[in-house]
């Protein structure tokens, strides 16, 4: 019985470790809300921390394609509104959601396919698809994009916040993902990125 008991006690102190170690509940059972500051990463859809190591192509960019010792196949192709660039012999190729090194592997193989023995290609971004601010800033519209780019650059380019802007809270869309708020003017901001700088209640 006292070995019984001297268990029990172990449990319960184990029990009590872990309830310490992890976020309380309210009363309805739910996780309390979470300030803001912890919010920075939790509000950034995944894969879109703005590391352009990954980068994922779209309409627009403009690529500078070399095929090793083929100068008639190489040059610059910008990606078409159906998201394709058209290379020679080999034609229509889906370029847009692909990163540059899934490009290349798909132009090789498509030249491997009869056209070249052993191909090698080598492509390279040379001007990213423009990004696009709008709503409460000096003059919204479409700007180019340039490598590093925060939201603070971006509303500077566009002539500054105007006196109506909520300056806290910017908005975002992201290759047609659902809208999420930028928590930091330092936030970066990614080729075709629509910015939205809403109005505030006076």
């Amino acid at each position: 019985m006292i070995l019984i008991r001297f268990f029990m006690v172990l449990a319960l102190i184990g029990l009590g470790a872990c309830h310490q170690g992890s976020m309380p509940l309210t009363r309805s059972g739910e996780m309390p809300p979470v300030a803001s500051s912890q919010l920075v990463d939790s509000v950034v859809p995944e894969g879109m921390s703005g590391d352009l190591t990954a980068y994922r192509l779209g309409v627009n960019d403009v690529l500078d394609i070399n095929v090793y010792q083929e100068a008639d196949l190489s040059g610059q192709y910008k990606i078409s509104s159906q998201g394709d660039i058209s290379m020679p012999l080999i034609g229509n190729i889906k370029a847009a959601g692909m990163t540059v090194a899934e490009l290349e592997d798909i132009i090789e193989a498509g030249y491997a396919d009869g056209y070249l023995v052993s191909p090698s290609v080598t492509a390279q971004i040379e001007e990213y698809r423009p990004f696009y601010i709008m709503g409460e800033v000096r003059a919204p519209g479409q700007y180019a994009y340039a490598d590093p780019l925060t939201v603070l650059n971006a509303v500077a380019m566009a002539g500054g916040f105007t006196y109506r802007a909520k300056q806290d809270v910017i908005r975002v869309r992201r290759d047609n993902q659902e809208i999420y708020n930028v928590v930091s003017p330092q936030s970066a901001v990614m080729p075709g990125d629509v910015i939205v700088v809403e109005e505030r209640l006076f």
